[in-house]
């Protein structure tokens, strides 16, 4: 389970580890790699999280307890790799109603999902 330490912000939350969400943490990891979180469904994908030695939660993130566990309001940015563009507009809709200010960074498959994930924040 994620603890962060009351008052610790800057953490960066990467919502889904296949391999869009591997990519992103091996950039991430360079620099930042003490403060990546990553919520993950499948525990096999949460298990090659933690391989990298990331600090990992099993946890559904269209969930709003699991979001406010992973303190995004104080995050820096909120990474969704989801592959599915309806999960991932309503996680993009949750964090941006619990993260007015956090940055979020949302994957699209195809061009004609970028609009939506805009119009959810």
């Amino acid at each position: 389970m994620f603890e962060q330490p009351a008052g610790k912000r800057g953490h960066i939350v990467i919502v889904g580890f296949g391999p869009a969400g591997q990519r992103v943490a091996e950039t991430l990891m360079r620099r930042r790699k003490s403060l990546i979180v990553v919520v993950e469904l499948n525990t096999k994908c949460a298990d090659i999280a933690k391989t990298y030695g990331l600090e990992t939660i099993i946890g559904d993130a269209t969930n709003t307890g699991v979001l406010e566990q992973l303190r995004v309001a104080s995050a820096d940015a909120v990474v969704i790799t989801v592959p599915d563009p309806a999960t991932a507009r309503q996680i993009v809709e949750l964090v941006r109603s619990l993260a007015p200010d956090t940055v979020i960074i949302a994957r699209a498959r195809y061009h004609i999902h970028r609009w939506q994930l805009l119009l959810a924040g």
